[in-house]
């Protein structure tokens, strides 16, 4: 039987986390530095209060255009996390959320609420690639399995055959293994006659 992966799985636990109070600008110095599209804001329980994106960040100059240059801290521009996942999840239903959103990534959290890690579309291409080297090795399994079936090669296959078919089974591989062993039957000649 397959096992689909799950989110915990193919969830990424190495990430970086901003704090509301922050300033926006030292925010914006950390997602520079980590090449980050964005970052999720989190409060000193580890619970998701938000996600600071590139998108946040290029507002808060739009805005800055008109004016002076705008300070404020991370919870001011921030955006609001519109969709978790937990560490639960199978993959078909994350992938289901990935089609209907725009989210390159997901926040995976704890039943508290607490950020553990984050899945991106790249953590689920991984886990189709862990899917299909299941469904190669499976098939591969069958195939050997078939093969040793109907020509078992030693006293073992013999023995597994014998154990798992029924007599209609068992007939078909001895009449097949006897047409395969038997000698060829000589050329009938016409003209000898």
């Amino acid at each position: 039987m397959l096992h689909v992966p799950l989110v915990r799985e193919c969830m990424s636990t190495t990430f970086f986390t901003l704090h509301p109070e922050q300033d926006v600008f030292e925010a914006i110095d950390a997602l520079v530095a980590k090449r980050a599209s964005g970052a999720p804001v989190v409060d000193d329980q580890n619970r998701i209060l938000g996600i600071l994106t590139e998108k946040d960040c290029i507002r808060l100059l739009s805005v800055s255009a008109y004016n002076n240059l705008i300070a404020g801290s991370v919870r001011e521009f921030m955006s609001e996390v519109k969709m978790t996942v937990t560490a639960n999840m199978d993959l078909f239903a994350v992938a289901q959320i990935f089609l209907s959103t725009h989210f390159p990534a997901l926040p995976v959290v704890d039943e508290n609420g607490a950020l553990i890690g984050r899945i991106t579309r790249m953590g689920i291409l991984r886990g189709i690639q862990h899917l299909m080297c299941q469904i190669e090795r499976q098939r591969a399994r069958l195939g050997r399995e078939q093969d040793s079936a109907m020509h078992p090669r030693s006293i073992e296959d013999f023995q597994n055959l014998v154990a798992s078919a029924n007599r209609r089974q068992l007939a078909e591989v001895f009449s097949r293994r006897l047409a395969e062993d038997a000698p060829p039957s000589p050329p009938h000649d016409a003209d000898a006659r």
